[in-house]
């Protein structure tokens, strides 16, 4: 589906108020996965455990029903930030890592658009000395 350039996402315009945009967002992620909400509470507690982080409360595990409770809209339960990396593996989807960053106007962006941009960088840098090159052997002139 295209996004009309006109209309405006949920998560175009930074806030400081996060919390319904980051519920918003994990539901959106849910959405996204298109797997099961129990299978996505049990990867979710597979990697928690092996990454050695705490389950909410005294629990061992993450279910279905604290998955749903920290997506729904009229839950004060959030998801704790230790578990929300956790969450955007789980469900192989950033949009709750990116809604964070945007609320203090960041952007979020993988490795190879970092390594893109530091080679636009050189090559603006490569630019910028091939014409003082240019300048100082006209001036010289070579």
């Amino acid at each position: 589906m295209k996004k009309n350039s006109d209309q405006l996402s949920l998560f175009d315009e930074p806030s400081l108020n996060i919390i319904f945009r980051l519920k918003a967002s994990m539901r959106e992620s849910l959405r996204r996965c298109r797997t099961s909400r129990d299978h996505i509470a049990e990867r979710l507690t597979k990697i928690a455990l092996a990454e050695g982080l705490k389950c909410p409360g005294n629990s061992r595990s993450i279910s279905k029903a604290i998955l749903d409770k920290w997506v729904s809209e009229s839950s004060p339960h959030i998801i704790s930030l230790t578990l929300l990396p956790a969450f955007c593996a789980a469900v192989n989807d950033w949009l709750p890592i990116q809604v964070l960053a945007k609320s203090l106007g960041l952007t979020v962006i993988s490795e190879r658009e970092q390594k893109l941009l530091e080679w636009a960088d050189a090559e603006i840098s490569r630019r910028h000395a091939l014409k003082k090159e240019r300048k100082l052997a006209e001036d010289l002139g070579i």
